[in-house]
């Protein structure tokens, strides 16, 4: 992102792209990314669960965030660097 003299953000396709939540577009995801979510369907969602969830989805190169509510949101695939510093 890139900041203008008036405080215009100007965004990337790129940057778009890894800013779009996943969750919305259900029908792009693969197969193993799918079977993680699944096995979370259903239940009662606390701070564990979406702890676990993401710590999975992590692991095949994916990650989402969680509110107060503990709802899970902002699915995504992980960046190339976010890679790396998951694995060091």
């Amino acid at each position: 992102m890139e900041l203008s003299k008036n405080n215009i953000i100007f965004v990337s396709h790129k940057t778009l792209e890894l800013m779009a939540d996943l969750f919305e577009q259900m029908e792009t995801l693969p197969q193993n990314v799918l079977d993680v979510l699944t096995k979370y369907e259903e239940g009662d969602f606390t701070y564990d669960t979406c702890d676990a969830l993401k710590n999975e989805l992590e692991a095949i190169g994916y990650t989402c965030d969680y509110g107060l509510d503990a709802i899970p949101c902002e699915l995504r695939k992980l960046s190339d660097e976010e890679i790396n510093l998951i694995k060091d």
